[in-house]
This record gives C-alpha cells, sequence and structure tokens, in this order.
C-alpha cells in the first residue's frame, strides 16, 4: 500500500513539475512559429533560442518551488523506508 501511494506521488510530482517549462516551451514555439510565418523569416535557430532562453526563465523562476517540493518528497520516501 505504501509503495503504491509513493509510486502515485512521484508520478504526480513529475507532472506537476514539468508543466511550467512544457508551457512556456509550447507557447514561446507557437508564438515564434506564427511570427516566422508572418514575416517569411527562415531562420532554424530562432525557435530553438526561443524556447531555450523562455524555458530557463520558468526554470529560475521556480526552481525553489521545484528544490522544495523535490526534498519534501525524499523526506517523504525516507520516513517511509523503515516501514517498506
Amino acid at each position: 500500500m505504501d509503495i503504491i501511494f509513493l509510486a502515485k506521488t512521484s508520478m504526480l510530482m513529475v507532472i506537476q513539475l514539468s508543466t511550467p517549462p512544457l508551457v512556456a516551451a509550447i507557447v514561446a514555439g507557437v508564438l515564434i512559429s506564427l511570427v516566422q510565418t508572418v514575416f517569411s523569416i527562415q531562420d532554424q535557430t530562432l525557435p530553438f533560442t526561443v524556447k531555450l532562453v523562455s524555458v530557463a526563465s520558468i526554470l529560475a523562476a521556480t526552481g525553489g518551488w521545484i528544490g522544495s517540493s523535490l526534498i519534501g518528497l525524499v523526506e517523504t520516501v525516507f520516513t517511509m523506508m523503515p516501514d517498506i
């Protein structure tokens, strides 16, 4: 029972923690694609650069929350170890 709870909690945390960078990459990709289409820009590195900067900024902004969430999960795992 505890292992199932731990697996479920871990999977939900992976989804929660990966959502902000994923959304940032999707939004940046769509916006830069629209700009490239409107202005007929053929540069291949432009979307990569914009996505990289947006994901890095989101990771820098949410780094504290991600770290504290992971530390909380690790603490939960270590407190549950004697019971497993």
